[in-house]
């Protein structure tokens, strides 16, 4: 070996032993009993709560010193929210031999962390501690965190939906917390980058699973991007960001499911097989408030469903209309039902029972294409570019729905000719779950028979000029 190789590699194994006997010599001078109250102190402090550990301890020495504690929890007044199985902190050597505690890193080893907002709204992760009180404590600085094994509940006790996390690995770096503040931030993050990877996510009877993303946090914001994952049988990618530094916290999302299954959405609504087929979810909204209302009621931006060779069972559309002139009993709500609900699908069509749709008739009509476009402002979701064609005829929806209201406004749904003017339209009004729904309304006279106006067009058999009543993208049969 060269010798400028060999007096290298003395520097290198000089330096390892060096660090070693000093992290020995640290650990052999520290009170390991002392350490575990400075830190539960000093997490006590940042969080605003108690952080306790009940178990037993024991030295690391490679590759930094630290202890291992068994048994970690924080809990709010009476309530345990997190426990741990152990909390592994390996500590600079220099700072703790001046007397400083500094953490090189920390581990959560198998936390399970049981979360919730009670009936008066608070949270029990959430330090009801005035900032005045804890605001002289020190920041909570750790340049490496893991989280391994993480399993999550969150239980709403208001509106009583519930999140569960299972098998979570979550790494990060550069961990800042600092103390609360008097200036009327309602909650205080830390700042951090890390990625998330999670098995399986579980909100109300909605699963995604295989869900990785990259996490951060600064200046009391949130972003979770390179959002990836399994969801209704289709693929995730997206972003969510949180904005908490207001009294009212601001948030944006932007979001795709691609090719996802369209009967495994519907059956976490229904038990019926409504639909087969696969669609593409888009979106782009923002949002403000701490409750669900107040967010809905804020929700602006875009949302669009779009697919192809869909099958809805229940009915046959184009054999219904073939008969529309003599029954007149179809209604054209019933068929615009799979999109009546805006980009949300189905889920309001639990409060009006569609009476054709999803029927045990044997019946079903091959949906060629759908193209659902809305555009949102403050809760109210208005037709953008909504309908879809069959073999034989093209329906179209135009109106709003009003979310944060829950009612139809002037939703009207029309057999369109090649032309886009209604041959026929039905209006639906009114709240989600009693709506008034008008007779069917024909524009033109029948001059001639019902299905040549659908196929020739309504100027055939008029003088008149129509409005056309739809001119999105698509197509006439």
């Amino acid at each position: 070996m060269p010798k400028g190789a060999r007096i290298i590699l003395f520097i290198l194994v000089g330096l390892f032993l060096a660090g070693s006997l000093l992290g020995l010599l640290a650990w052999l001078f520290i009170d390991s009993d002392d350490f575990k109250g400075r830190l539960e102190k000093t997490a006590s402090q940042a969080l605003g709560m108690k952080a306790e550990i009940q178990g037993s301890s024991r030295v690391l020495l490679w590759p930094l010193a630290g202890l291992r504690f068994e048994d970690f929890s924080i809990s709010k007044g009476d309530s345990e929210w997190l426990n741990a199985a152990a909390l592994e902190v390996r500590v600079r050597i220099l700072p703790m031999i001046r007397g400083r505690l500094e953490l090189a890193s920390l581990d959560l080893v198998e936390p399970n962390l049981r979360l919730e907002r009670t009936e008066k709204g608070k949270f029990n992760f959430i330090s009801d501690q005035p900032p005045e009180e804890s605001g002289q404590a020190q920041p909570l600085i750790i340049r490496r965190f893991k989280v391994s094994g993480l399993n999550l509940s969150f239980t709403d006790r208001i509106s009583g939906t519930q999140i569960t996390v299972e098998n979570c690995d979550w790494a990060g770096h550069d961990l800042e917390w600092r103390p609360s503040r008097a200036d009327g931030s309602p909650l205080n993050l830390p700042d951090f980058h890390s990625n998330l990877t999670c098995s399986r996510i579980t909100f109300s009877n909605l699963e995604a699973s295989g869900v990785t993303a990259e996490i951060s946090g600064q200046s009391r914001q949130i972003k979770i991007s390179q959002l990836t994952g399994q969801f209704l049988g289709g693929e995730i990618a997206g972003w969510v960001k949180s904005d908490f530094a207001r009294s009212h916290p601001q948030h944006s999302l932007e979001l795709e499911l691609a090719d996802f299954q369209i009967d495994r959405f519907i059956k976490t609504f229904r038990e019926e097989k409504g639909a087969e087929g696969t669609a593409t979810f888009i979106t782009q909204l923002n949002s403000s408030g701490k409750l669900s209302s107040d967010m809905v009621a804020g929700l602006n931006g875009q949302a669009e469903i779009t697919g192809t060779d869909i099958i809805l069972y229940g009915l046959n559309i184009d054999k219904q209309l073939a008969n529309y002139k003599s029954t007149q009993q179809f209604q054209l709500v019933d068929a615009a039902a799979f999109f009546v609900a805006g980009p949300f699908g189905i889920a309001i069509t639990r409060g009006y029972g569609f009476t054709s749709l999803f029927a045990h008739t044997g019946e079903q009509t091959r949906i060629r294409e759908l193209v659902s476009k809305w555009d949102f402002s403050d809760g109210v979701a208005q037709a953008r570019d909504v309908a879809f064609s069959t073999a034989k005829n093209r329906i179209a929806l135009a109106g709003g729905i009003d979310y944060a209201n829950s009612q139809f406004q002037n939703l009207k749904v029309a057999v369109v000719d090649p032309e886009g003017c209604a041959v026929v339209e039905q209006e639906i009004q009114g709240d989600f779950h009693n709506p008034r729904i008008d007779t069917p309304n024909f524009l033109q006279a029948l001059a001639g028979p019902f299905m040549d106006m659908i196929e020739q067009g309504v100027g055939l058999f008029t003088d008149k000029e129509c409005d056309p009543f739809y001119t999105g993208r698509v197509a006439q049969p």
